[in-house]
């Protein structure tokens, strides 16, 4: 691009001197640089659009259970704005990275190998490698947990009136983001029969009960009785 430029300059007639050439060479490397930076605009664009479509797709997804949030206009007969009480966790199953799962699929699927494969000779192994094998899921095993650990909330009765102005302190990790996620729906209801049904706050849930206590709490509906309303 540069000798081009340059030939047609001194085509038309033009003293390509020392100085000239220079900046002419400093000028045409920048055009070029952004002209190279161009091409990247559409790629960014749409991914653009796309993160604005998933953010817009999560802020306008219902709450983590059904009816958990009462909404209703305002009324002028209304003094309390929000309330919320209840307990209220994060989840009931641990939550691992994707990293850590399919390590511990890659053992499970490991583990389970070298017991098929176990007592083979070399050859029957390598004939047992040769065939495709039947497709396993591995589901990952669960540590056992505390009502105490599921429960990131507990015991919340507060309601905030009406045109009244509401801070909430205190220390790293006290939950006051928990806090504002539960009041929009975002943390899992534990209602007080549930709770009473585990039983002990320090009793280990397993694996098996600890996936249908989840499942359970989310699969419940809550209309008529929500934990939280909102007014406005």
């Amino acid at each position: 691009m540069n000798v081009s430029v340059l030939c047609l300059y001194v085509y038309m007639g033009n003293t390509l001197s020392l100085s000239t050439l220079t900046l002419s060479t400093i000028m045409l490397n920048r055009i070029r640089s952004k002209l190279n930076l161009s091409q990247y605009l559409y790629r960014d664009y749409f991914n653009l659009m796309e993160s604005m479509e998933r953010l817009w797709l999560f802020y306008c997804a219902p709450e983590s259970q059904r009816g958990l949030i009462d909404r209703r206009p305002a009324a002028d007969s209304d003094d309390v704005a929000l309330s919320i009480k209840g307990d209220f966790s994060w989840g009931v199953t641990p939550k691992l990275d994707q990293a850590d799962k399919d390590a511990v699929k890659e053992k499970m699927k490991k583990q389970a190998y070298e017991k098929k494969t176990q007592g083979m000779g070399r050859l029957r192994k390598a004939l047992f490698d040769l065939f495709p094998q039947e497709t396993v899921t591995y589901q990952v095993p669960l540590k056992d947990r505390t009502l105490e650990q599921i429960i990131s909330l507990k015991d919340l009765d507060i309601s905030i009136k009406k045109g009244s102005f509401v801070v909430i302190v205190g220390a790293t990790g006290s939950g006051k983001t928990s806090l504002l996620n539960a009041m929009i729906g975002e943390m899992i209801h534990l209602p007080s029969r549930v709770v009473k049904e585990v039983g002990d706050y320090k009793r280990p849930i397993k694996d098996g009960e600890m996936r249908y206590l989840e499942e359970s709490l989310l699969a419940m509906d809550f209309t008529g009785a929500s934990p939280i309303a909102a007014c406005g």
